[in-house]
């Protein structure tokens, strides 16, 4: 807020602030047309069975996309996690599947 040319800065309690952030990030998910459930790194980590180290190291090497809202607020959305988490599976089972066909277990 402005007054006057001055920069006036309100103490607000951390609720008060957190609920702010909260519906503005609401705000922006619904201004990009995020219809779909959005997961936190350690949501997403857990769901694919690794630690969050290992998520971040997938989300560098591009394997798979994110959500930026700033520096330090990172969300995946939920379908492109189990995407991958089924992509992996099906290489698995074409694995297992060459190397049975080639007879080499």
């Amino acid at each position: 807020m402005k007054t006057k040319g001055y920069a006036v800065h309100l103490a607000l309690p951390t609720d008060e602030i957190n609920e702010i952030v909260r519906q503005i990030v609401k705000d922006e998910l619904s201004k990009q047309n995020y219809s779909e459930h959005l997961l936190t790194v350690d949501q997403a980590a857990e769901l694919c069975g690794v630690t969050r180290n290992t998520f971040y190291i997938w989300l560098r090497k591009g394997l798979i996309d994110k959500v930026d809202f700033g520096d330090r607020c990172i969300r995946v959305k939920q379908s492109d996690v189990t995407n991958y988490i089924e992509s992996r599976i099906r290489r698995r089972e074409d694995d297992i599947e060459s190397i049975i066909q080639s007879g080499k277990y």
